[in-house]
């Protein structure tokens, strides 16, 4: 089904969201700044303020392109969210402990920034049950959807109205509008709805795979670069808790990972090489597996090879294990290449495998009438087409000699 054709003010919408996400940037540095990068430390903090840019002008592209299509206005207002937090985070810190009373409202841009981040995660799980196409799998998933919108607001709520320091921290000054009869209940309350989160985002992953299942050609497509991306940002969150000792690293591979994740799904949306995603994800297991094989081997041979030789004769251990990891890297590739065609790709594999034995057999045979005919049978074969024919061109009348 195609879409409609934009409107005219499709375009300045799309301006109009990257311009608030460049901006709320541009004051969280200067902000960010004024304080001295603390306590982040100014690597994480600019990973901080990439996170959400990576969400904000993918959105941004959306929003001008498909703007019938609410993935692109999820996005956006996940990078608008966690942008605007970041920005009142640090005016905040600005007003109340840099520079106390310089600027007016520090005790609400940090009751502000306590909670406004929160869309960033509770719209996930929408997100996840309209890719790619902006409706739902069904009108059966319509509750699914409510209780992921319900449990963003009363999470929200929980936050912004829960008694004691801001956010929680110690050394943040009292919730302004903290309701401390309902604090029992909101200290309850919080927790459940965070944790309700990943949960309403697992059950949007299962009817994504069920949508998957039931996908023809083009939305097959759109969801297996969808697929991807969200395998690199599930890589990109491991690095929040693998035991790294920088911060600015953890963050660095986050923020790499958000990106490939929002950039996939731009180009789900936008439908744009679709078809180059199986060969991206054949190279991404191929050079995944390989790596992964000659970097345990090289790890294995100099840790063995390094306690037998002793210690005079390490770096030749490690000299010889990096020319034996170069001297099986092809061999290697190519056979990790034909398991992964063999199990993931198998219309391909087939089709190798057909070629090969006809050209061997094209060696022997000599009857024209038998070589036209396997040769249309190894086109239907590895290629599949509705109809197919072979013309061979009649050879030309001998010419009469001359005296």
């Amino acid at each position: 089904m195609r879409e409609p054709s934009r409107p005219s003010t499709a375009p300045r919408r799309g301006w109009t969201v990257l311009a608030l996400a460049l901006a709320s940037a541009a004051l969280g540095v200067l902000f960010g700044a004024l304080n001295h990068f603390e306590p982040a430390g100014s690597s994480a903090f600019w990973f901080n303020l990439v996170i959400p840019l990576a969400f904000a002008v993918p959105g941004a592209v959306l929003v001008g392109y498909r703007p019938t299509n609410p993935i692109g206005w999820l996005l956006a207002t996940m990078g608008l969210a966690g942008g605007l937090s970041e920005f009142l985070a640090e005016y905040g810190r600005y007003a109340i402990r840099t520079s106390p009373g310089s600027v007016p409202g520090g005790v609400l841009a940090l009751w502000l920034s306590s909670f406004v981040w929160f869309p960033a995660i509770g719209l996930v799980p929408l997100l996840f049950l309209v890719v790619p196409d902006g409706r739902l799998p069904s009108p059966r998933w319509r509750p699914v959807a409510w209780v992921a919108v319900a449990d963003m607001v009363v999470a929200t709520l929980a936050v912004a109205f829960a008694a004691g320091p801001i956010g929680g921290e110690p050394s943040a000054p009292p919730n302004p509008v903290g309701i401390g009869l309902a604090g029992q209940v909101l200290e309850l309350v919080g927790p459940v709805s965070f944790f309700l989160a990943p949960l309403l985002a697992v059950v949007a992953l299962v009817g994504l795979a069920l949508r998957f299942r039931r996908a023809r050609a083009t939305e097959r497509q759109q969801l297996k670069w969808f697929a991807y991306g969200a395998f690199l940002l599930l890589v990109g969150l491991a690095a929040l808790f693998v035991p790294i000792r920088s911060e600015a690293t953890a963050k660095a591979i986050l923020a790499v990972g958000v990106g490939c994740f929002t950039a996939a799904v731009a180009v789900a949306v936008l439908r744009y090489g679709l078809y180059e995603i199986d060969v991206i994800i054949n190279r991404t297991l191929v050079y995944g597996l390989l790596t992964a094989a000659l970097g345990l081997g090289y790890a294995s041979a100099v840790l063995v090879g390094g306690q037998l030789a002793g210690q005079q004769r390490s770096n030749l251990v490690v000299a010889a294990a990096t020319l034996a990891v170069a001297a099986l890297f092809q061999p290697a590739r190519r056979r990790i290449q034909q398991v992964v065609d063999r199990r993931f790709n198998r219309r391909k594999y087939d089709a190798a495998r057909t070629v090969e034995a006809f050209s061997a057999r094209l060696r022997d045979e000599v009857d024209l009438d038998a070589l036209s005919n396997e040769l249309l049978g190894v086109v239907d074969q590895t290629m599949q087409p509705t109809t197919a024919s072979l013309w061979l061109r009649p050879a030309p009348p001998a010419r009469p000699r001359g005296r």
